[in-house]
């Protein structure tokens, strides 16, 4: 990399509140962090059994389908591939399905709410 170009993206990167820096444009690739960041550590949260069930589109939750009614609770069992719920984006629906075959722990979702792309809805504990 141009030395030359590597002085106004120091400055600026001094001029934020960002720790580290990681910058890659065709085969050029910069990585460097700035004095007195903090290296966190690798993972801050502990080794988790349960698998998460998540959005796999952004849209609307909802419980049920056309005429189907879906028994997604916490404390109900599931199977892989069956159908948690379903995801409504514009008039299209998609099913949410179990990776995992378990009981449901924690619900993290209703009827009705908005999802994100990869949010976690549904964790189970897999047996």
């Amino acid at each position: 990399m141009d030395t030359k170009k590597l002085k106004p993206i120091l400055d600026w990167a001094k001029s934020t509140d960002l720790e580290e820096v990681s910058f890659r444009k065709n085969e050029e690739s910069l990585e460097f962090q700035l004095e007195g960041a903090v290296n966190a550590p690798q993972s801050v949260f502990p080794p988790c059994s349960l698998s998460a069930i998540t959005a796999s589109e952004v849209g609307i939750f909802r419980a049920e389908g056309q005429g189907t009614a879906v028994n997604a609770e916490e404390g109900c069992a599931v199977s892989s591939g069956q159908v948690v719920g379903y995801i409504e984006t514009g008039s299209n629906r998609h099913p949410v399905k179990s990776d995992t075959t378990g009981k449901i722990i924690s619900a993290k979702i209703e009827d009705g709410q908005p999802v994100e792309f990869g949010q976690p809805l549904f964790f189970v504990q897999p047996t």
